[in-house]
């Protein structure tokens, strides 16, 4: 990693910052290093009012009743109606099993963006095993990962909020009460766990990944003393080697999530694997990229025999986009915020993967992010619930209460956020410029801008005055 001691890089003249900044790495690097600290001024923010009344009319379900609940903006009551009689869709046939609590893994690939993966488009070959596994499962072609580092992609998933505009929750909010998706599924009688190739410690995953619901933590010092280390952490073969044996010893039901790490800079591979293009960082890039790739194929081929498997449903995701150069130019600031902000999203079955025969899978196009995965896991369970969550099932595809169409919300601090629908598309270049696409007029463009705009006053309010969840 890089620290920067003093002012700006750019000030010194005779700094390695300063006269690196084209490798992507070094540019990373002081990006992340910036954003990861505590950018909130002291002062506290006013309650965002209007930003709350709009905010109000975009999640899904019911406000609870009681006054302890007007002092917490998020909270809903959810029906889980995804699963019921009258919803007979291709996806909801597949993911709605006729187990009440099925197993469920969130899989984590480091920076497994969409952009070198074969079926969302790329024409390098990195990503066979992705892509033939992709026959097999839900295949989501417009998923976005809601910010830009790992800690914003794990509490988008596990607690379905959007990453603060500011200051990391999981550093700066550890003290807040939260209802994330491990805890409200240990609650439920689930046994829940989280396996990581690298130091749980870093950017306060130990902290916070307890306080929401993970009763089991596994990091690099858990694994054996013959484990590989390549790079950032634990090679990912021994990863997932690591994540079958803790899966296998686990009582049903189980929810599960890893990170793989392999495919973070600098990222090293087995000689077995270099793919000989090149020692560019892109290069690199992508080799660890396909490795990543081989390894998630050997492993969810392992998986597919253990008697656990059928009752299991698998999200298979990334943390977050790459900052690594693409194949293709980007002709527009759409194409710009997709490259670096659309991540893969793969969902597997035990019940329907029918391995060796012949099937295209299921491809869905709807717009949809991160925060939208713990709503839908809880849809699949069926029951009534109460969370402060921002996501909607990804089984319903408009709310019936709010007439919300499904969207995604990606945010870069420092470059741009965006609000993206099918017909119609916001984006914020630098909180100062506007690019608008799709189907729309001015006025639509103002309302995405507006809803955007909201959002962000609204997370960054309710974390300050932590209105999250209530105390426990």
């Amino acid at each position: 990693f890089i620290i920067l001691i003093g002012g700006p890089a750019a000030s010194y003249s005779n700094s390695y910052v300063s006269k690196n900044m084209e490798n992507p790495l070094t540019s990373a690097a002081l990006q992340y290093f910036y954003y990861s600290k505590d950018r909130e001024p002291d002062k506290k923010i006013l309650r965002p009012e209007k930003s709350l009344k709009i905010v109000e009319t975009l999640i899904q379900g019911k406000k609870p009743s009681g006054k302890i609940w007007d002092n917490y903006p998020l909270v809903r009551i959810r029906e889980a109606t995804g699963c019921t009689g009258q919803n007979h869709s291709e996806l909801n046939k597949i993911l709605c099993t006729t187990a009440d609590r099925p197993n469920i893994l969130i899989l984590f690939l480091e920076s497994f963006r969409a952009a070198e993966v074969g079926v969302y488009g790329s024409k390098l070959g990195l990503t066979p095993e992705f892509d033939r596994w992709s026959k097999h499962g839900i295949l989501y072609k417009n998923f976005f990962a809601n910010g830009f580092q790992t800690r914003h992609g794990q509490v988008a998933t596990y607690c379905s909020l959007f990453p603060n505009y500011g200051a990391a929750v999981m550093k700066r909010y550890t003290g807040n009460s939260f209802m994330c998706l491990p805890e409200y599924l240990k609650n439920s009688g689930y046994y829940t766990s989280w396996v990581y190739g690298s130091d749980a410690n870093f950017d306060g995953q130990s902290t916070f990944l307890p306080k929401v619901g993970f009763d089991k933590i596994v990091d690099e010092f858990d694994f054996p003393n013959g484990a590989v280390t390549l790079g950032w952490g634990i090679s990912d073969e021994d990863l997932f080697r690591k994540w079958e044996t803790v899966l296998d010893s686990e009582p049903e039901p189980f929810f599960s999530s890893a990170l793989t790490t392999t495919n973070h800079h600098p990222f090293e591979v087995p000689d077995n694997y270099r793919l000989q293009a090149g020692d560019s960082v892109t290069d690199r890039y992508r080799e660890s990229l396909h490795y990543t790739d081989a390894m998630l194929g050997g492993f969810l081929k392992r998986i597919s025999k253990k008697p656990w498997f059928k009752n299991t449903i698998i999200f298979v995701t990334a943390d977050t986009s790459s900052y690594q150069n693409a194949e293709q130019h980007t002709n527009n600031y759409e194409e710009f915020v997709n490259l670096h902000s659309q991540v893969p999203l793969l969902i597997l079955s035990g019940k329907s993967t029918a391995l060796g025969k012949k099937s295209e899978g299921l491809i869905i196009t709807q717009h949809a992010s991160q925060v939208d995965l713990a709503p839908t896991i809880l849809d699949i369970l069926r029951k009534k619930y109460i969370v402060p969550w921002v996501g909607r099932s990804l089984l319903n595809s408009v709310d019936l209460l709010t007439d919300v169409p499904q969207r995604a919300f990606t945010n870069r601090p420092g470059a741009y956020w965006a609000v993206i629908e099918e017909k119609s598309r916001y984006y914020r270049e630098n909180d100062q410029r506007d690019h608008f696409f799709g189907d729309q007029d001015n006025q639509k463009g103002l309302h995405l801008k507006e809803i955007g705009s909201s959002w962000i006053e609204t997370i960054r309010w309710v974390l300050q005055e932590n209105r999250v969840w209530p105390e426990k």
